[in-house]
Parts: C-alpha cells; structure tokens; sequence
C-alpha cells in the first residue's frame, strides 16, 4: 500500500504500511509496531505520519465497503436464482400433475 522510511537506532529503515500493526506517540518520539512482535522506535512529528496513515485507512475503508456491496449484491443474486428455481419446480409439480391426470384417464 504505502512505503515509510525512517530512522531507527541510526539505521535506515524501510517499512511497508501493511506490516504496520500500530504507532505510539510520545511527544516527536514514534514507536512503530510491526507484525512479528519488532518496535521501531524514530523522532518524528506525527503530522509526517499521518498522511501515510490516513492513506492506508482510506484504501482499507474503500475495500471494506466495496466487499460488503458485493456480498449485498451476491446474496440479491442467490434469492433471485432461488425464486426462480422454486418457481421452475413449481411449473415442473404442475406439470407432473397434468401428465398424471392424462395417465388416468
């Protein structure tokens, strides 16, 4: 999604903001937590952060919303698909029921 650089024990570190779990603010001093337990801890202003982070919220709140009006659509689909199939058994019932008639006769 979106790549932050910064500088932890004077090394320079790469991150992507997938493995980004969550950040602790104390004062400019940033602790980023990251899947597998690490902490990065680098002096930043948290205004420097945000715009990666708000990013990475946006695109994940656009996803959510995107899977959920496909599963309203998906289960739209398979109600309208059982109806039919009711409605085509209920024609096939009918249908059985008029060739038995004829049988008796």
């Amino acid at each position: 999604m979106g790549i932050i650089n910064v500088t932890s024990d004077r090394k320079n570190v790469t991150l992507d903001s997938d493995v980004i779990l969550y950040i602790l603010m104390n004062g400019k001093i940033a602790e980023i937590h990251i899947v597998g337990g690490r902490v990065y801890e680098t002096r930043t202003a948290l205004k420097d952060l945000e715009g990666l982070l708000y990013t990475v919220r946006k695109k994940k709140q656009i996803v959510a919303e995107i899977q959920e009006k496909q599963k309203n659509m998906i289960n739209a689909l398979e109600k309208k698909v059982f109806r039919l199939r009711k409605k085509n058994i209920a024609v096939i019932i009918v249908l059985l029921n008029i060739c038995l008639l004829h049988l008796q006769i």
